[in-house]
């Protein structure tokens, strides 16, 4: 495997890792800073899902989290469409190599071998 793929892979790893982002047009990090009211419109089938699962008090927070997985899966997306513009695509060989990199080094922090 190249350098240049190893290094995207990388880039995977330490996205798993990371807790934030900093938004490009404010100084804090995601999800730090103060809370503002926003209005925002669901389906009514989304609102009764939501508040099924967050209960009646854990909406904001259950649309936060989500909203910051959103935003860094997006940034992700962004770099390995970068690398495959620049290098050509990454073959399905490499993604199974670098999921099993992966799970072995969750094991490894999970059981404290890391």
């Amino acid at each position: 495997m190249s350098c240049l793929v190893r290094a995207a892979f990388g880039a995977i790893i330490l996205y798993d890792m990371i807790s934030y982002m900093r938004p490009q047009d404010s100084g804090a990090e995601l999800g730090q800073g103060p809370t503002r009211p926003v209005t925002v419109t669901l389906t009514e089938g989304t609102l009764t899902a939501v508040r099924q699962v967050a209960g009646p008090r854990g909406t904001s927070s259950l649309v936060e989290q989500a909203l910051q997985r959103e935003l860094r899966r997006r940034a992700l997306q962004g770099l390995v469409d970068d690398y495959e513009r620049q290098n050509g695509p990454i073959s399905d060989d490499a993604v199974a190599d670098q999921m099993a990199r992966l799970a072995q080094v969750r094991r490894e922090v999970r059981d404290g071998a890391a």
